[in-house]
């Protein structure tokens, strides 16, 4: 390696540090090929690497003009990109994250939002005894963390996909490309309902023409997460 590229090397992890308010010991990087993640030496970053921009603008409702994301207050607007309001989040939902993708596959993009809001069993689990599968899913102030697909459909802003109250509720999401298929994977971390530590497990999931399956996770807890890399590559930076 040049002079050059080491001082670029150092100056990629100086700026990964930054960004990450973390020393280097409690800084791992991690890469997702063949469907499971791999842990990786931060050695391995190429100097080229830089944060992955998570997207907040795109062409949603197919007219071939963009439209735009504003989340504030827990509250995310879908505007014309001018300050026009065209549809905004319920105001009973904590919307966390909000990102552009196409994780459902349908090569059509759609938001992709980290809510949370007051629990709902299934309809059936209502009349059970036991409260029903997914009772315990949710904090102590009765609100569950949820994924939520919003796109364009029936000549408006509609909801593409709404999962159940997840089993583990989700910290930080990010919409990415990891492994150069060209299909996106939604990285997660996964925590505990009112669980003491901030962050969570790393998890990976696919879409399956359905919701979503694991691909795969990690054993340890770690508190924030970054994407970092090129064109062809893609490392996972997490805080410990």
């Amino acid at each position: 390696m040049n002079l050059s590229s080491l001082i670029k090397r150092r100056w990629i992890i100086i700026v990964i540090l930054a960004l990450m308010s973390v020393e280097p010991a409690r800084l791992s990087a991690w890469i997702f090929s063949q469907q499971v993640l791999q842990a990786e030496s931060l050695a391995a970053l190429v100097p080229s690497a830089q944060a992955v921009k998570m997207q907040q603008s795109a062409d949603l409702n197919g007219d071939g003009i963009p439209e735009c994301l504003n989340l504030w207050s827990d509250q995310l607007q879908i505007t014309n990109c001018a300050g026009t309001l065209l549809w905004q989040s319920p105001e009973n939902w904590q919307v966390k994250e909000a990102q552009i993708g196409d994780l459902n596959r349908d090569g059509k993009p759609e938001v992709i939002l980290l809510v949370w809001r007051p629990f709902q069993p299934w309809p059936i689990d209502k009349f059970l005894p036991s409260g029903g599968r997914i009772s315990a899913f949710h904090d102590l102030d009765g609100k569950s963390c949820h994924i939520i697909l919003i796109g364009w459909a029936r000549d408006g802003y509609n909801e593409l996909w709404g999962g159940s109250a997840l089993i583990r509720p989700v910290s930080q999401i990010n919409v990415v490309d990891l492994d150069g298929d060209s299909r996106q994977e939604l990285v997660t971390l996964e925590g505990l309902y009112d669980g003491e530590n901030i962050g969570g497990q790393l998890t990976v999931w696919n879409w399956n023409g359905f919701g979503f399956t694991l691909a795969d996770q990690s054993k340890n807890y770690f508190h924030k997460l970054k994407i970092i890399g090129t064109a062809t590559q893609k490392w996972i930076l997490v805080q410990k």
